[in-house]
């Protein structure tokens, strides 16, 4: 298959000139008509992924971030995968703002050339947990390109002082040894799919990764005096605005989120909310 932007908009420079290039990019700050995301990753042995996103607002003109956390599986293809996955959730936030028309190019500074050279070539993936992955990011490249925005991936040398670089890094590995330390403390063993935070603080972070059997939740309930079933919709309603807006893909994560979760009634709610009819039995393996 071939796709725009690939491989003609993927650029791999030397070091020196991805060096200037990339530097001259972030000191510029805010580019008119033009959005610059950094995305990194910070895998650790276990398998527990942090795939990292920060950039300007197209119109706040402050820092932004998205962490996306998973657990991958063991072996080589871990940094690989989690690498990719900040690709790709680059392109998802990318895809959303697009929906405001605030910009007309789109760049994606990585630091991980296996990546951009095997989506250049749209071969060479190596075993990833789920291979709908490059099929995503396929389809987010083929909307983007229908909106009309011109999109450029570009190597950036890793840990070698360029600011949108070390801001991705640090917040991935800031997200990723919190999200360890929550779960050694509450949840040892939790599999984690496609964990999405936008803040990096502890509490947030808890919840997302624990969802409504978080203790804080709990207490949120017991002092607001509000019921479970308004506490899952306000929980759901808060997964959705985390996931692409493609109704199908869409709809099979907040499923699998809450199959994972045990969250009763919120399939239904999932359901009502997209207008997509009633859910299959196969998603609930008949619970």
């Amino acid at each position: 298959m071939d796709l725009y932007p690939f491989p003609a908009a993927i650029q791999i420079q030397d070091r020196v000139s991805a060096h200037q290039y990339s530097s001259a990019v972030y000191a510029q700050g805010a580019i008119d008509r033009c959005l610059v995301m950094w995305a990194d990753a910070s895998i650790d042995p276990s398998g527990l992924s942090a795939s990292a996103v920060r950039y300007l607002g197209p119109s706040s003109q402050r820092w932004k971030e998205s962490v996306t956390l998973n657990s991958l599986q063991y072996g080589s293809s871990g940094s690989y995968e989690g690498e990719f996955i900040a690709i790709l959730e680059a392109f998802r936030l990318a895809h959303e703002l697009a929906l405001a028309g605030a910009f007309d190019r789109l760049v994606i500074f990585s630091d991980c050339q296996s990546v951009l050279k095997a989506l250049a070539k749209n071969k060479g993936f190596p075993v990833m947990s789920s291979p709908a992955l490059v099929y995503d990011m396929y389809c987010y490249a083929y909307a983007l390109y229908g909106a009309g925005i011109e999109v450029e991936l570009r190597w950036v040398p890793g840990h070698a002082g360029v600011g949108g670089n070390v801001r991705a890094d640090k917040l991935a590995q800031r997200v990723r040894r919190l999200a360890q330390e929550i779960m050694a403390d509450e949840a040892p063993g939790l599999v984690v799919k496609n964990v999405v935070t936008t803040t990096s603080s502890r509490e947030s972070l808890r919840l997302a990764l624990l969802g409504r059997w978080a203790h804080g939740i709990q207490r949120e309930c017991g002092q607001r005096q509000e019921s479970v079933f308004d506490i899952e919709s306000q929980y759901v309603k808060n997964i959705l605005d985390m996931f692409p807006a493609i109704p199908e893909y869409l709809r099979q994560q907040m499923l699998e989120t809450a199959q994972r979760e045990w969250i009763a009634g919120a399939a239904m709610q999932i359901e009502t909310l997209l207008g997509l009819g009633e859910v299959g039995v196969e998603w609930w393996g008949g619970y």
